[in-house]
């Protein structure tokens, strides 16, 4: 089998919009780009900009089979044997439910199975009976790389919200379209760094950004630019380091690259995320499965308590933090 650092993706980006207007860009993307790498691919592609209230996300496109978990659809679903599948940085503390880890990168965001009238939150709108879970699948975005995700069937929806309430959200769909091992000598003499923009067309003016047409070589000096390392006098950082400082508590130290300790979490050469792999589609399945029943069979054991049908319940759930069940320590000492 090909190193996926060798073998390269032809993505077309198409930007969904009612104006009927067409702005796509298509371009070469190395299959060991982690997902956080091609959004900010996709930032410099169609000349957006990040601000501090941004925020961004993938998730598999309606009727596509994910790679690595079973099920799909878009849409947050109570039926969990088809859960929405999101990609994206995750900080737990940050989640909007409650979070099992599953296996390396991957965890099921659920509704607590201790809530006896679920909501997951207003974001997500599902309407919910008591005896039901509300979950949704999270995957790594710093973890999960190209060649975990795309194939020949693939279309993956990006969506990017500037945070700011005067721009609506932007939601690109991501066609794959062929797997290429290239030689730089195919490519222009000035596109000597991949990712490599191969074609495009339109433009979206926004608050932030002001272009007026699409300019293959203005884009690719964009990519070339932002793929370059960074040096702060004798402070050296990748890309990512540089990119995402504001966010970083180590924002003056070095890049993961040229220290034996962890830079950031944005890192490329986080040693964190260097050792691990995503499952395989069979474990995947295998370790959803196992995860998703265990939550039902926790979920049925409280309600047949808080029925009166379990008089020996005694609640041991712990929380993430190491507390003890936040439903059922403060709010049913009967069932304590």
């Amino acid at each position: 089998m090909t190193n996926p650092s060798e073998i390269f993706y032809v993505i077309r980006a198409s930007l969904i919009q009612d104006s009927g207007q067409e702005i796509w860009r298509s371009a070469v993307i190395p299959g060991s780009f982690s997902l956080l790498q091609l959004h900010v691919v996709l930032q410099d592609l169609f000349g957006w900009r990040e601000t501090g209230c941004s925020f961004h996300y993938f998730s598999l496109a309606a009727s596509q089979k994910p790679g690595k978990i079973p099920g799909n659809e878009t849409s947050h679903r109570r039926q969990d044997r088809t859960p929405e599948i999101i990609y994206q940085t995750i900080f737990l503390e940050e989640c909007d439910g409650w979070v099992k880890q599953i296996g390396p990168g991957m965890y099921i965001e659920h509704t607590h199975p201790h809530n006896p009238t679920p909501v997951f939150t207003a974001n997500h709108k599902a309407l919910m009976v008591d005896d039901e879970l509300t979950t949704r699948v999270l995957c790594e975005e710093r973890l999960y790389q190209m060649h975990h995700v795309f194939s020949e069937s693939t279309k993956l929806l990006y969506e990017f919200d500037h945070g700011l309430d005067v721009f609506p959200t932007l939601r690109v769909v991501l066609q794959y379209e062929q797997t290429i091992s290239p030689t730089i000598e195919e490519y222009p003499a000035d596109c000597h760094l991949f990712p490599i923009v191969l074609n495009g067309e339109g433009v979206l003016t926004t608050p932030f950004e002001k272009q007026e047409t699409f300019q293959l070589s203005a884009v690719q000096r964009l990519l070339n630019n932002t793929h370059l390392e960074h040096r702060e006098g004798c402070i050296k950082k990748c890309y990512l380091c540089h990119r995402f400082e504001y966010d970083c508590p180590k924002s003056s130290s070095q890049c993961a690259q040229y220290t034996a300790e962890a830079c950031c979490a944005y890192c490329i050469y986080n040693p964190e995320l260097q050792h691990e792999e995503p499952y395989d589609e069979i474990i995947s399945s295998l370790a959803w499965e196992y995860g998703l029943n265990s939550l039902r069979s926790e979920r049925a054991r409280f309600l047949r308590a808080l029925a009166g049908g379990d008089t020996s319940f005694k609640c041991d759930w712990v929380e993430n933090d190491g507390r003890p069940c936040v439903f059922c320590f403060d709010g049913y000492p009967e069932l304590k």
